[in-house]
């Protein structure tokens, strides 16, 4: 039985969000995954939706073209429904100010260095 009723994916990077997707269907990680190329269409969805449409939990790609993952949570910030759902930031990069970042955002549950783990999909499962 899957442990989320609705994950979004939200990733510029078509073979990292490919792969996420395979790794997150085999664990049987959500009943239904959504996929955003970016910051702002993802945005949009949350505009045009109301919250019964929202996820339970998202995982966001840092560094994106189009309103990356910072902006992406400030500007949901005014909806007053992050602390509501799970956010897990993903980077490439290792870059210490990022990580430090996201451990004192209060609206991030974790940082994810990629490339993403079954091993580590699975601790964010259990820790729910």
């Amino acid at each position: 039985m899957a442990k989320y009723k609705k994950l979004f994916i939200i990733d510029d990077d078509e073979t990292f969000v490919l792969i996420a997707k395979f790794q997150l269907e085999d664990l049987d990680f959500a009943e239904s995954i959504i996929d955003f190329s970016d910051g702002e269409e993802a945005f949009s969805f949350f505009k045009e939706n109301d919250r019964t449409e929202y996820p339970e939990i998202i995982i966001l790609d840092i560094n994106m073209n189009k309103m990356d993952g910072w902006e992406f949570i400030e500007a949901l910030e005014p909806f007053g429904i992050l602390g509501e759902i799970e956010v897990h930031v993903t980077s490439s990069s290792i870059n210490p100010a990022d990580v430090e970042k996201a451990r004192n955002n209060p609206y991030v549950n974790s940082f994810i260095s990629k490339p993403l783990t079954s091993k580590r999909l699975k601790e964010i499962a259990g820790n729910r």
